[in-house]
């Protein structure tokens, strides 16, 4: 056990919004946020409906990625 925490390293970086959501800019996330919209029993739901929407509009406003929805 010893042996493996010697081995370990904290690395404390700065966060970066940005570099962090562009991970999430990936055609199979948006495919499962799309499929989520499109799903009857999940298209009733208002609240998750928004939270997409707006994090789609994220995407687009802040990454400048509209370029992935075409």
């Amino acid at each position: 056990m010893e042996e493996e925490s010697a081995e370990e390293k904290e690395v404390e970086r700065q966060f970066d919004f940005v570099a962090e959501i562009a991970m999430l800019v990936d055609y199979n996330v948006i495919r499962i946020y799309v499929a989520i919209i499109n799903h009857p029993e999940m298209s009733q739901n208002a609240d998750l409906i928004i939270m997409i929407t707006h994090f789609l509009k994220r995407i687009v406003n802040q990454l400048k990625q509209a370029w992935i929805f075409f």
